[in-house]
C-alpha cells in the first residue's frame, strides 16, 4: 500500500508516500480491540475539514506481524473499510 502509519498509544501518524499528505490522529483506546482516531492536523490545505473528526476502529483479526481492522463509516467515510496492517519495524 501507499500508506506508513506510526502509533503510540495515543498518537497516530499516517503519511501516505505518493502523494504526500500526513494526517496526525490522537487515538483514545475503548477497549483492546476497539479504538477511536481524531484527526487534530493534516498536510493538505484542502483537507482542513477532517480536522476533528472521530474514526472508529474495530480490530477484527490478529496475527504475529499483521492485524484487520474495521474503520467504521462516518460522514467523512462513506463506507466501512476492511484494512489489512502490516508490522514492518
Amino acid at each position: 500500500s501507499d500508506w506508513e502509519i506510526s502509533r503510540t498509544d495515543s498518537i497516530q501518524i499516517e503519511t501516505n508516500t505518493k502523494s504526500g499528505l500526513v494526517i496526525y490522529s490522537d487515538v483514545n483506546w475503548i477497549s483492546d480491540c476497539e479504538f477511536t482516531l481524531t484527526c487534530t492536523k493534516v498536510s493538505k490545505p484542502n483537507l482542513q475539514h477532517v480536522i476533528g473528526k472521530v474514526f472508529e476502529v474495530e480490530i477484527i483479526k490478529t496475527y504475529a506481524n499483521k492485524y484487520i481492522c474495521l474503520s467504521k463509516q462516518n460522514d467523512i467515510q462513506p463506507k466501512d473499510l476492511i484494512l489489512e496492517l502490516i508490522k514492518v519495524k
